[in-house]
């Protein structure tokens, strides 16, 4: 890569210890995501690893846990969206995560800025005194601002987050599919009439309930063809080719 450029011992040793740290250190140039949910042996409620993987490495899976949740007495439910969450958030918090961003951005420069204009409009402040009450003020600014937030958050728990999750407490297993395929759903169907954004996610989806009387059961399952018009495939992977019955001479 480096080709005729004059390396300095220092420097060669580094670039060795660059390209050894990318495989020791959590740096994913291509990872994919993946969720391990269901019972353990000895699980009675269900729990959930959401990790990351990024090769192979001497022979070594290289991989980062990014979440885990557990359902026990305490936490008796929970909702948790992968890769695409904006829709799901707004769902759940009443306001979509970058609108959110957006005015507590606006609001942050609102309150660094204002004690500034304040200032400046009195003359008879000389610097030092400027400098001293700027600061009082901005600090005054960020507590009234933390303020907003912990209400902000507050008003979301009470009126939007728990009312969900207490309900998703007690649906049944049927219940449960739908609304997780219904979240997924929210999701397709603000992408595909979305102008600025990519429709990253669409088509059917795939919904299965894991439980621990009955194991993992598919409520909707798509396929790559269309069952009534190849009956000769079910013809011949239960019939002999691939089942249990004699085989033909």
């Amino acid at each position: 890569m480096f080709e005729q450029l004059p390396l300095t011992p220092a420097a060669v040793e580094k670039l060795a210890s660059a390209a050894v740290e990318t495989c020791c250190r959590r740096v994913f140039h291509q990872d994919s995501g993946v969720v391990i949910a269901g019972f353990g042996d000895g699980d009675i409620f269900p729990r959930l690893y959401s990790m990351n993987i990024g090769g192979i490495a001497d022979s070594l899976l290289r991989y980062d846990i990014v979440d885990y949740h557990r359902v026990d007495f305490d936490d008796p439910a929970v909702i948790i969206p992968f890769a695409q969450s904006d829709m799901v958030a707004t769902f759940m918090e009443g306001i979509d995560p970058a609108y959110k961003g957006v005015i507590r951005s606006f609001l942050d420069a609102i309150f660094r800025r204002y004690p500034i204009d304040a200032l400046n409009s009195i003359p008879s402040l000389n610097k030092g005194q400027k400098n001293k009450l700027n600061a009082r003020l901005r600090s005054a600014g960020q507590a009234i601002l933390g303020s907003l937030d912990q209400e902000l958050q507050r008003y979301q728990s009470e009126k939007h987050v728990r009312p969900v999750v207490q309900a998703i407490e007690v649906l049944s297993k049927d219940l449960l599919a739908e609304v997780a395929e219904s979240l997924v759903n929210l999701t397709s169907f603000k992408r595909r009439i979305s102008m600025n954004s990519a429709e990253t996610v669409g088509g059917p989806i795939d919904v299965a309930v894991i439980s621990r009387g009955d194991g993992f059961i598919w409520i909707k399952r798509k396929h790559y063809f269309r069952p009534e018009l190849n009956s000769h495939f079910f013809t011949n992977y239960f019939g002999g080719r691939h089942g249990t019955g004699q085989k033909k001479s």
